[in-house]
């Protein structure tokens, strides 16, 4: 039999009203550098997140945890923002571990994961509240030091930076999910915490000691 040679069938070009819509439209975002809608939100979401960054850099970590407990900056990037369970201090800490208890269960609520089709970020922060007479399980004054108010707060503000930088980077395209579990690889923590560092922000032993960010760091050359 004879070889069969393939056909190359013509390029199908756009025509009609349209398409020339379309085109104009991308011509002039050329001209005059406009970004695209994702772009836009990508750019968005940057500086929403840089307005967080900068209240932790103040040591405002209150004003911090508002603005990501926020869900209007993440849908204009095409995320979703999950409502949160904040974390009751009915009492006062007292000690470090008791601290770093109430952190960790801050941290258990607050996440970043990936939609079922994998297109799209669903954010869920976390934060604490701290109870005043009349709420349930209200143990009595509740007095944090500056110190211990620090340690918890710092902290639960970092948390909360973290998994929009995560969405921030799924965003670009960059960050690297496992494909079996919605958690990230050791390698997306550091880079997370190194975006942290090259904005100025200051990081807490506990946020240094996860993941072995420290570790990864000193890899790189960060003296942390």
């Amino acid at each position: 039999m004879p070889e069969r040679s393939a056909t190359i069938l013509p390029t199908r070009t756009e025509k009609g009203p349209a398409a020339k819509i379309r085109a104009g439209v991308a011509a002039v975002r050329r001209r005059f550098k406009i970004p695209s809608p994702e772009q836009k939100g990508i750019t968005d979401l940057e500086k929403y997140i840089e307005t967080g960054l900068q209240a932790i850099k103040k040591g405002d970590y209150e004003t911090a945890i508002s603005i990501f407990s926020k869900p209007k900056a993440a849908q204009s990037a095409g995320l979703d923002i999950e409502e949160s369970i904040g974390v009751l201090i009915t009492g006062t800490p007292q000690d470090k571990a008791e601290a770093q208890g109430i952190i960790s269960e801050v941290g258990l609520r607050t996440r970043f994961n990936r939609s079922e089709d994998g297109k799209d970020g669903i954010i869920k922060t976390g934060y604490v509240i701290i109870a005043t007479p009349g709420m349930a399980d209200y143990e009595g004054p509740v007095a944090l030091t500056p110190a211990m108010r620090e340690l918890i707060f710092h902290n639960v503000a970092l948390i909360n930076a973290e998994e929009w930088i995560h969405a921030l980077r799924f965003k670009q395209g960059i960050d690297i999910l496992t494909d079996n579990v919605d958690s990230h690889s050791d390698t997306d923590e550091t880079e997370v915490a190194l975006y942290l560092l090259q904005k100025g922000v200051p990081l807490t032993e506990r946020f240094l000691r996860q993941y072995n960010r420290r570790d990864n760091l000193r890899k790189m050359g960060y003296n942390v």
